[in-house]
């Protein structure tokens, strides 16, 4: 479902929160203001250089 006024899908907007929380459990725990736009950065800079997904076999 796309919000009407953006264009933009939910569902995507719920992964990207999904990976940014991943990252603050994982790689980014213990995160402190200090160093919060830098894990922020990096957790989006992987979200936008991530592997296209894999063709589903008889599709």
């Amino acid at each position: 479902m796309a919000n009407k006024r953006t264009g933009v899908l939910i569902n995507i907007v719920e992964a990207v929160n999904a990976a940014v929380q991943r990252a603050l459990i994982g790689a980014c725990h213990r995160l402190g203001r200090k160093h919060l736009q830098r894990c922020l950065g990096e957790t989006i800079w992987r979200w936008n250089h991530r592997a296209p997904p894999t063709p589903r076999r008889g599709s």
